[in-house]
């Protein structure tokens, strides 16, 4: 206790090891045991360590006495309570702290004995939590939770214990949120349950505070509204946001950038900005981003690269939120480059095309003489004459200036020619025979949709599209390959942007498709420009007028064109082509049966409802038309329909599926076929389970529309669907 060995005690005196503020009182007591005025004597003491601390002992005194009854030596128990007395004081001091906070806090405090397996009973609670409860300590002191259900009602009472039991089982604090109505006013709480646990490891007590949090709770579903208001701003910006920091890596993204980059949202919060370039087009970004770390702001047009590794071209601004933080806004312009390029491009074709169209002119008067005179040259020289030789070399060269003449005019788009209707199928066997007679190592492979639609038009015109582009076909394979040909009946229903804008409609679609070398990105844009040649002087048709062409004739016909290329695995040119329904041939003998039948077209395209009717009134049906789902339903409330025709692509609105749905509410056995331009998709699928008939795809025939409408009429199944 002491710090001393038992040699070193012995030479200590009272005085050596009581603390002076203690010694008085003590030689006070020994003094009166001397004279006999105590037989023993207890008392508390400060005591000096060897080592200088303080130790506090509990110490008593008892004498021992000689025969003659004197004092003859003192025997003296000493008990270490330093630890005790720092304890209690600790615990007073406490104690007083605990009391302010009950007494003083301005948040609400109560006690909570547990009296048992789920049972509880209150002590009390402080002078703040008797305004927060509205009752009186003594109205709950001694009283379980199920006793204030009169003041709190049913709810939250159980809701309390339930917290309790949670506080007692686990043995931590618990926080919890609860609404409840005191005296008809509803207010949100925050409730803090500490417990306090005995040295057998049990709760015996529950400490508690309460706060009403009300007005902060509407702060903050203000400020979550706020918060939510702002993001669906920033994700509904057309244009793409990205937070950045000063050296580049991204740290926010909103929906735009997603769309624009075709990067997933996790992929962008993991990049930097530099990663959107290559190595080779990163300085004209780092002078913009280094402009933007010295000056605070940059603005200016770059080109970025997309996940799929397209380029695109934006316009980004961005300016300085903090020293770490900045805040750029992306604009995707690369259509709007395209369309720039594309305007640029019609318009020195149509340039060109002019100056086409005078030379072909001038061609004309010359080419008279040149094809004229060798013929009666011919005539006139002996047959065996060497000079026929010449004149054959001759006329062999005016027929293919001939034929670039002819280039010229149609890119001009100066060629008169009539307007008949033509079956694309023929032209294209002509075509490709032509190819294979002409090459022997070109192999052409035709895949020619056998109810192809017709198309109006030159067939002159087409003949020449189609062989300019097998033969740019076997130029890019160098005279030996495949060449894929393919014919189809096409419906757009949504425009679409491909190397063109492909607008809503219906098309005869032709794919022209080699295994040759590809075309690179850098001239793909050039390809129909006249006069642009990949081709050496050396080589046959080098004029540069070959695509130019096609894309004339297309141009003349109201069509299209789609390219896809990739280096060293061939070229795809795609021609859509507009349908027409004049004079189609009907090589089937088999009657086309009508009736007289009510039906229902129901189809967001106007030009579709008007053929698909008259198509059903040739037929001898009653026909209605509306151009939604909203519109159908509204429509078949109050006229029933033997047969509704249900457009399944439907944009803005009730799709076909879904208003086949509601249909079948109005009419559980309400006969429905489904017409769409894209093949049978899982819609399509799910509409024929519920009980949908027949799909038919666009562009529709009369004898198609005639076969399907009467099946779907006459099943006796119908009937039966549900």
């Amino acid at each position: 206790m002491m710090g001393y060995t038992a040699a070193e005690f012995r030479r200590r005196t009272l005085k050596d090891l009581t603390h002076p503020d203690y010694l008085g009182q003590q030689m006070k007591l020994h003094q009166e045991l001397m004279e006999g005025k105590r037989e023993s004597y207890q008392f508390q003491t400060k005591n000096i360590h060897k080592h200088g601390h303080d130790v506090y002992l509990s110490v008593h005194v008892t004498p021992l006495r000689d025969q003659e009854g004197k004092i003859s030596r003192l025997i003296i128990m000493a008990e270490n309570i330093t630890d005790r007395l720092k304890f209690e004081k600790e615990l007073r001091d406490s104690n007083a702290y605990l009391k302010s906070i009950y007494e003083g806090s301005d948040i609400g405090v109560f006690v909570v004995d547990v009296v048992g397996d789920g049972e509880y009973r209150y002590i009390g609670i402080s002078p703040v939590h008797e305004k927060l409860m509205q009752l009186k300590n003594e109205d709950v002191a001694g009283k379980s939770p199920d006793d204030l259900k009169f003041h709190l009602g049913e709810e939250i009472p159980d809701y309390i214990k339930n917290v309790y039991n949670k506080c007692v089982r686990n043995k931590i604090a618990i926080e919890s949120e609860f609404f409840g109505i005191i005296e008809g006013k509803g207010d949100w709480w925050l409730n803090r349950v500490t417990p306090l646990i005995n040295d057998e490891g049990n709760v015996y007590r529950l400490i508690g505070t309460g706060i009403i949090i009300t007005e902060r709770k509407i702060a903050e579903k203000a400020l979550q509204a706020s918060e939510l208001k702002f993001r669906n701003y920033v994700n509904h910006a057309p244009d793409g946001i990205v937070v950045m920091n000063r050296i580049g890596n991204i740290v926010e993204i909103n929906d735009a950038a997603v769309t624009i980059t075709g990067y997933t949202r996790s992929d962008l919060l993991k990049m930097n900005i530099m990663d959107f370039h290559a190595e080779d087009e990163r300085k004209e970004f780092q002078n913009l981003f280094h402009e933007l770390l010295v000056t605070g702001k940059m603005n200016g047009e770059v080109t970025f690269r997309r996940k799929n590794g397209g380029l695109g071209m934006a316009i980004i601004s961005a300016v300085r939120l903090s020293d770490d933080s900045f805040l750029s806004f992306i604009s995707d312009i690369t259509e709007m480059k395209r369309l720039q390029n594309l305007e640029a491009r019609a318009e020195k074709l149509e340039l060109a095309g002019t100056i086409a169209g005078q030379i072909a002119h001038d061609f004309n008067n010359l080419l008279g003489p040149i094809m004229g005179y060798p013929e009666l040259i011919h005539e006139e020289l002996p047959k065996d004459h060497p000079a026929h030789a010449y004149l054959e070399i001759i006329e062999s060269a005016a027929h293919k200036i001939a034929n670039i003449n002819q280039d010229l005019l149609t890119m001009s788009r100066r060629g008169h020619y009539s307007q008949e209707v033509l079956d694309l199928n023929l032209l294209v066997k002509q075509a490709a025979a032509e190819m294979e007679a002409s090459y022997d190592k070109v192999t052409v492979e035709t895949e020619l949709y056998d109810g192809l639609m017709y198309i109006k038009g030159g067939s002159a015109q087409i003949n020449r599209m189609l062989g300019n582009l097998l033969n740019n076909a076997c130029d890019a394979m160098e005279g030996a390959g495949k060449i894929y040909l393919k014919t189809e009946n096409y419906y757009a229903d949504v425009a679409r942007v491909g190397y063109s804008r492909l607008p809503k409609g219906e098309y005869v679609k032709l794919t022209v498709r080699d295994s040759g070398c590809g075309i690179p990105n850098e001239i793909l844009q050039k390809i129909f420009d006249p006069f642009f040649t990949t081709k050496s002087a050396d080589r046959r048709r080098g004029s540069g007028l070959g695509l130019s062409v096609v894309d004339a004739v297309v141009k003349d016909h109201d069509g299209y064109i789609d390219i896809e290329s990739m280096i060293n695995e061939g070229t795809s040119f795609t021609i859509y082509l507009p349908i027409t329904r004049e004079n189609i041939k009907d090589d089937s003998h088999e009657e086309l049966i009508g009736g007289t039948e009510s039906m229902l077209i129901v189809d967001d395209d106007e030009i579709q409802r008007k053929v698909c009717g008259k198509l059903l009134q040739n037929l001898g049906y009653q026909v209605s038309a509306v151009a939604s789902g909203e519109e159908a339903v509204e429509f078949l409330k109050n006229n029933p329909q033997d047969l509704v025709i249900l457009d399944m692509i439907m944009p803005g609105g009730l799709d076909g599926a879904q208003t086949f749905q509601r249909l079948r509410e109005i009419n559980p056995k309400q006969r429905t076929i489904i017409i769409s331009g894209f093949s049978e998709s899982e819609k399509v699928r799910r509409a024929q389970r519920l009980g949908a008939g027949a799909f038919a795809g666009k562009p529709l025939t009369k004898r198609k529309l005639a076969a399907v409408v009467r099946n779907e009429l006459d099943d006796s199944r119908g009937l039966m669907k549900d």
